[in-house]
């Protein structure tokens, strides 16, 4: 019997990468332009004859809402609401601001840009007012949830309890967070036992069939 020992190297490599597709900005790669997501796969051949296999991944980032929906405000109400943006390398806002957060205080057309990468993303959002007025109702502005029994919890008040009565409230991207009807004990700014963040929230109240809708702002 013999033993034979045989030193192995290898000269190509396997290289994997990962990368995002910006919309509209297609990718060069060897000589093939890419606009889909995908796997794609490319071999280098060098003069000795070694060769490597390239393999990109690729995710498109598709538009996405910076801004969240369109709002309805009542600004005698609500004196101002926060716009927010977060997540990205840098912003610019309409004015040229380029803080991740700022106050509107009037009804308007907003925008914004978003960059992330070589990725650009846009969004605007239209702040319309309008101010119902519901007779012998009181809607709070703010409350600040942090279990000192005062003002811990979002609730209409009303001169005459109404016999049937719904409140919804909604997080800044129209998503549904709190439902109750006719008992209502009120939002403590919890979701699923876990605390909300501090900002601003969309209510909708009925109350045997008047409607009211506008925002609140959660103190923490």
């Amino acid at each position: 019997d013999s033993l034979v020992e045989l030193d192995l190297t290898v000269i190509g490599e396997n290289i994997m990468r990962d990368t995002i597709l910006c919309e509209g900005q297609p990718i060069l790669f060897g000589v093939d332009t890419i606009t889909q997501p995908g796997i794609y796969i490319d071999t280098l051949v060098s003069v000795d004859g070694c060769f490597s296999i390239i393999q990109l991944n690729v995710e498109i980032q598709n538009s996405i809402s910076l801004l969240g929906p369109d709002q309805t405000i009542c600004f005698e109400e609500t004196p101002n609401i926060p716009l927010r943006v977060l997540g990205y390398d840098s912003l610019i806002w309409f004015d040229g601001r380029r803080q991740e957060t700022i106050a509107v205080s009037t009804p308007g057309t907003y925008s914004v840009q978003a960059f992330s990468g070589s990725c650009i993303l846009s969004d605007t959002i239209e702040i319309m007012e309008f101010c119902e007025q519901v007779a012998g109702i009181y809607i709070p502005n703010a409350f600040s949830p942090n279990d000192d029994n005062v003002n811990d919890f979002f609730q209409p008040q009303f001169v005459e309890r109404p016999q049937n009565y719904s409140l919804k409230i909604f997080n800044r991207w129209g998503g549904l967070i709190y439902s109750s009807e006719n008992e209502d004990p009120g939002w403590d700014g919890r979701v699923n036992g876990q605390p909300e963040p501090s900002g601003v929230y969309l209510y909708l109240m009925t109350a045997d069939g008047a409607q009211k809708s506008g925002t609140i702002t959660l103190i923490r």
